[in-house]
């Protein structure tokens, strides 16, 4: 879909009055006043316009307050049209929502209102909605890639990013969502190397981080987020040299933005970027692994009778199997869903044409759509099995596989809110399966790095329960848990928390680790708004038009 963004009205901003000290004058001078003409324009002119405001303002701390003002206002006009056009097209555009996400995770609006705590929590909502709207969208995996990283809220003093463990599990696991677009190019593709580059920069891993930037200048050599990233790997790696020969590559693309000029300063003292060090994240003791839990069958052929009683649903299943390519696999599935829906008034009246195969062909159908790489629609199939089981007679085992199907899927695809509770509620219903303890084992560590205390603590509840699973490992489920308890409470929290699972870990001969935990102090305060390597480059990335759905619908 095409769609314009209408021009921003022109907005005039009156910076403070800027009174420039003068060491020899007998009097101090008038003070000057800058005023910014804001009007929507091309990236290029707005750096123009930026760089000719701090030229004009000549005080670098007055010209960043200024350039910001600008911006704020700019934004906020352009959240305030996308908040209408997402209304007006039912939250059923994902390119809005995808732009509306970018534009909150650049301003970051601090304040809270029906749609969320703050403009970063409203970006992910809205990642989440253009993601379900259209599952296959880059765009949309890419906004999502970003919001996730920064609802781990680097500078808050609740981030789970403050302790160690939860910080080296929490950046894997943005690392593996970027699985899903590692064939990305252009625009796109550089912002998902840059965002990577930073990931593994967060992660001690330098080198690797370097290769991530790299590949992104080759991509789209006008990403100042990319040069910038290569900037602060040579810093952290004492090549300060290097370093400005990126930043300087940096500043020509963004201009107005006071961290590169920062970071230009920074290389030319010779002042080094702390990074973590090398292997800091091997010891992680939480990841996740993304294989599938479930064994897909291949789809079921109808019986002679079956044939007999719902020809037009057999022939479509017979479809199904001999279907090779993308486009007759998703023929093939939506033929065994028109066929099932003319049967669906004969399955709730329990009619015995609405035999066990009706359920099989559903199920082998949202595997279609699944290989036809229409995720949403085989997650959708998935729903209704488990959520209809009384219309399908004998559905119970088929609707177990597929609800697991579904949430391997929905890990895969990097949507890992979704596919806890998938897992965690496949695990409740089917709690004998022989799947079920490793279902409950991922739901909760999917929690835990998420940073989700309530809902870790239910899941490791459900977890230590489990007569499958030794103590050692319940211990370290309870002592990961205690540390995400400890980040996001107190000592005395830990304590309580300690005296429901205090058995459980003396049992491990692991108690003593408890209050360790309860007495460490999570680590000092890691920035302001964007004061770390992590929360800037996500604004920054924000801020870069060549990846975003604008862009893109205003390209020749």
């Amino acid at each position: 879909m095409l769609w314009r963004v209408p021009p921003v009205p022109a907005l005039r901003v009156l910076a403070a009055p800027l009174v420039l000290a003068c060491a020899t004058c007998g009097s101090p001078p008038e003070p000057q006043t800058v005023v910014l003409e804001i009007a929507h324009s091309s990236a290029p002119e707005r750096r123009a316009a930026d760089a000719s405001a701090c030229a004009a303002a000549s005080a670098g701390t007055a010209c960043a307050a200024m350039v910001e003002a600008r911006e704020l206002a700019e934004l906020s006009s352009r959240i305030a049209w996308a908040d209408a056009e997402v209304k007006r097209t039912l939250f059923q555009e994902a390119d809005l929502l995808v732009e509306r996400a970018r534009l909150q995770l650049r301003r970051e609006d601090p304040s809270s209102n029906v749609e969320g705590s703050n403009d970063a929590d409203r970006a992910l909502k809205d990642a989440l909605r253009a993601l379900a709207v259209e599952p296959s969208s880059p765009r949309a995996a890419f906004v999502y890639a970003l919001a996730r990283v920064r609802s781990f809220a680097p500078e808050a003093p609740t981030s789970i990013l403050r302790d160690p463990a939860l910080r080296a599990g929490a950046l894997r696991l943005a690392l593996d969502r970027l699985q899903t677009l590692a064939s990305a190019q252009g625009p796109l593709g550089a912002a998902t190397h840059t965002l990577r580059g930073y990931l593994e920069l967060e992660l001690g891993a330098s080198a690797k981080a370097r290769e991530s930037f790299v590949a992104a200048t080759r991509l789209d050599p006008t990403l100042g987020s990319a040069w910038m990233g290569l900037g602060d790997v040579a810093r952290a790696q004492g090549s300060f040299a290097d370093a400005e020969r990126a930043y300087l590559e940096a500043t020509k693309l963004l201009p107005s933005d006071p961290t590169v000029a920062a970071a230009l300063s920074a290389a030319r003292a010779k002042a080094p970027l702390s990074v973590p060090p090398a292997g800091a994240a091997e010891a992680a003791p939480l990841s996740i692994d993304l294989s599938p839990l479930a064994a897909v069958p291949p789809p079921t052929a109808c019986s002679t009778v079956e044939a007999g009683q719902t020809p037009e649903l057999c022939a479509a299943v017979e479809q199904l199997i001999k279907a090779r390519s993308k486009q007759d696999l998703e023929a093939a599935a939506s033929s065994v869903i028109a066929a099932q829906s003319s049967l669906q008034s004969a399955c709730q009246a329990l009619d015995p044409r609405c035999g066990p195969h009706v359920s099989v062909a559903l199920a082998d159908a949202g595997r279609g759509f699944r290989a036809a790489g229409k995720t949403g629609k085989s997650v959708q199939i998935a729903k209704l099995l488990m959520q209809r089981r009384e219309y399908f007679p004998a559905s119970e085992e088929v609707a177990a596989t597929a609800a697991l199907e579904a949430a391997d899927q929905l890990l895969q695809l990097g949507l890992f809110d979704q596919a806890a509770d998938s897992y965690g509620a496949f695990a409740t219903t089917n709690g004998s399966s022989a799947e079920a303890p490793a279902a409950l084992e991922r739901a909760l560590r999917l929690r835990l790095l998420l940073g989700q205390r309530e809902a870790a603590e239910k899941a490791l509840s459900a977890v230590v329960v489990r007569r499958e699973l030794a103590a050692d490992l319940k211990a370290e489920y309870v002592l990961a848990t205690a540390r995400l308890v400890r980040v996001r409470g107190d000592r005395a929290a830990v304590v309580a928390f300690g005296k429901r699972h205090g058995a459980l870990l003396a049992e491990a001969g692991r108690a003593g680790a408890l209050s360790a935990i309860a007495e460490r102090e999570p680590a000092s305060s890691l920035g302001g708004r964007c004061e770390t390597l992590l929360a800037c480059a996500i604004r920054r990335l924000a801020g870069e038009p060549g990846w975003s759905p604008k862009a893109q619908a205003a390209a020749p």
